[in-house]
């Protein structure tokens, strides 16, 4: 491991000794290295790809101003085209900065009782009217009285994730379902009726930067499901998605408290 044999292991008999508990427990570590090393690896060439395309917009905005120095109205065209590409580099930014406070855990001290059937049903009513512009559908089904101990901003960004998602990648004319139901447990749903995702990239969806084929071609960085996932974390929640032909479906599923 010290020469950066990463892959290596230390030995387990099988006999459950005092010396295998100490092997399992060593290489339980070194897993967990490995996967933070390669989560740290993900999110460098992440932050590479999707700070290239930008950065290199603005150079080039740069070098048409220099061009344009005595057309006044073409400078101004290159300023707000320049500025808008640094606004998706800070936007970048803020998103790592936000998901590394959330996984850091710092905010599980501020939590208060949330009543998050207010909490989606006013996030409902504001994603309504967006949802009708572009020309898709959303409908809203909360159980309530339901209330949770959490942070109501990060509930709040959690649900605006998904909504966001599912705007952004649904079929045109799609009808998007937003409900939150109480049984045993406490579920919020975000389920929409098409395309879906790839069965190879539904155990991806959640990991920093990744953004199927498909979505490629759309904005975004790759890192609202992230967040969504970290946000469910930290509330002791499991964040899941299904997917078929008919679409997609994510659910947060809450323990209900005692």
């Amino acid at each position: 491991m010290a020469r950066g044999e990463m892959a290596r292991r230390a030995p387990v008999t099988g006999r459950f000794d005092e010396f295998d508990r100490l092997s399992l427990g060593i290489n339980q570590m070194l897993d967990r290295v490995d996967t933070l090393n390669s989560n740290i690896e993900a999110v460098s060439g992440g932050v590479a790809h999707d700070l290239k395309t930008p950065l290199a917009n603005v150079a080039g905005r740069l070098e048409l101003i220099r061009r344009d120095m005595q057309d006044s109205a073409a400078v101004a065209e290159h300023v707000e085209a320049a500025e808008n590409y640094l606004s998706q580099v800070l936007r970048i930014f803020n998103a790592i900065l936000r998901l590394g406070e959330v996984e850091a855990g710092g905010r599980r001290a501020a939590f208060v009782d949330v009543d998050l059937s207010q909490l989606v049903r006013d996030l409902g009513e504001a994603y309504t009217p967006v949802f009708e512009d572009a020309d898709k559908a959303l409908t809203v089904d909360i159980a309530p009285k339901v209330h949770l101990r959490g942070d109501p901003e990060l509930l709040q960004q959690l649900l605006a994730n998904l909504l966001e998602n599912a705007l952004e990648h649904s079929r045109d004319a799609a009808k998007v379902h937003l409900r939150l139901r109480r049984d045993d447990d406490i579920s919020l749903h975000v389920q929409d009726d098409g395309p879906g995702i790839a069965l190879p990239d539904q155990g991806r969806v959640f990991d920093r930067f990744f953004r199927a084929d498909r979505s490629r071609t759309s904005p975004g960085n790759g890192l609202g499901l992230s967040l969504v996932k970290a946000i469910a974390d930290l509330h002791d929640a499991q964040a899941t998605v299904e997917s078929d032909a008919k679409g997609a479906h994510f659910r947060i599923m809450f323990q209900r408290p005692d």
